[in-house]
């Protein structure tokens, strides 16, 4: 188990970053960063570095995939390819930390370090920013250890604790001003609010928050929905990719649920905007009327 010492020695790692907080520009320059982050997106032209780092991750993946390993009575197989992160969500998770480029980011559910790699991948192209990823299963972690380790990512670390609430306080704590938050643990509204409520006094001036998952079931469904109506969300958008994704509240398997939520929380923002993008409906991402939209050309 984590002890606070640990928490304080990575804190001190964090410190020269923490002094200089991300901040994203105004509501104009973030809705068109959001819309640039999308068109890249669906256009789907990786970089050099970022073919890199997928071909390095995705071989871990094919591993694990091929193994006949499991966590408790779920084979990895399942846990590599269905509950990991995947596909063009990876590229959006990237393209998200290149384009925003958060200094000190937060993970809450490290599985076995997919998606966590694929953020320290794009923060080391960044050239900045760390990544604390949090896991209260001894395995799991264990496992992403050993993918950060493979993959040399030094800007990358995993904290265990079987006390998720005392571990995601713990970390809040010593990692403020946090500047961008993956929220894919346990999902339900329950754990995805007790969470945001424990990281929010502990953001920077400009907070990117993102979840998973929530058109998952109906508890994440509603979870999504208080989210976005906080008051210090004042940006938020709901992405789908037009597959079905897995069902929607009322248990139809319809095209067009969003798998991704994506927040700003800035105190000197006024005003809210919300936006619904499924980027396979559409040709490219615009802003208008202080929105993200989809239009089709």
């Amino acid at each position: 188990m984590i002890k606070t010492p640990l928490f304080k020695l990575f804190a001190l790692l964090i410190i020269p970053y923490s002094l200089y907080p991300s901040v994203f520009g105004n509501t104009a320059q973030i809705l068109h960063l959001f819309a640039k982050t999308l068109n890249e997106t669906k256009q789907n032209h990786p970089s050099q570095q970022e073919k890199y780092w997928s071909n390095q991750i995705e071989a871990i993946r094919f591993d694990f995939a091929q193994s006949n390993g499991k966590i408790g009575n779920i084979p990895m197989t399942r846990i590599a390819n269905h509950y990991s992160l995947g596909g063009s969500w990876t590229f959006l998770l990237m393209r998200l930390i290149e384009n925003f480029k958060p200094k000190v980011c937060l993970e809450i559910g490290t599985c076995i370090g997919i998606s966590a790699a694929y953020i320290g991948g794009a923060l080391t192209i960044n050239g900045k920013g760390q990544l604390v990823t949090l896991e209260n299963i001894n395995y799991c972690a264990q496992v992403a250890r050993d993918v950060f380790e493979r993959l040399e990512l030094d800007n990358t670390t995993v904290l265990l604790h079987k006390n998720m609430p005392y571990l995601v306080k713990q970390a809040a704590q010593n990692l403020e001003p946090i500047d961008f938050v993956f929220e894919d643990h346990f999902h339900s509204k329950a754990a995805v609010i007790r969470n945001m409520n424990l990281i929010l006094p502990h953001c920077g001036s400009q907070t990117i928050l993102l979840l998973d998952d929530i058109a998952r079931n109906g508890s994440m469904h509603a979870a999504w929905q208080q989210i976005k109506q906080h008051p210090r969300v004042k940006i938020s958008l709901a992405i789908a990719y037009g597959v079905p994704y897995p069902l929607d509240v009322l248990g139809r398997n319809i095209k067009g649920m969003p798998r991704f939520g994506i927040c700003i929380i800035d105190d000197r923002i006024q005003g809210k905007s919300h936006s619904f993008i499924d980027l396979a409906l559409c040709d490219e991402i615009i802003v208008k009327d202080n929105k993200v939209i989809g239009i089709t050309k």
